[in-house]
């Protein structure tokens, strides 16, 4: 869990980067519900 966690701060922290590069200044958080229901 702490791998996954160190993942997701990493690759969050390259998104930003590369938004930045890019002029990207905000955007629109679209909420799935992904994770909520479980698999069938």
């Amino acid at each position: 869990m702490i791998a996954r966690d160190q993942n997701r701060k990493a690759n969050s922290a390259l998104a930003a980067v590369r938004q930045h590069a890019l002029g990207i200044t905000e955007g629109i958080w679209r909420h799935t519900g992904a994770g909520q229901h479980p698999s069938a």
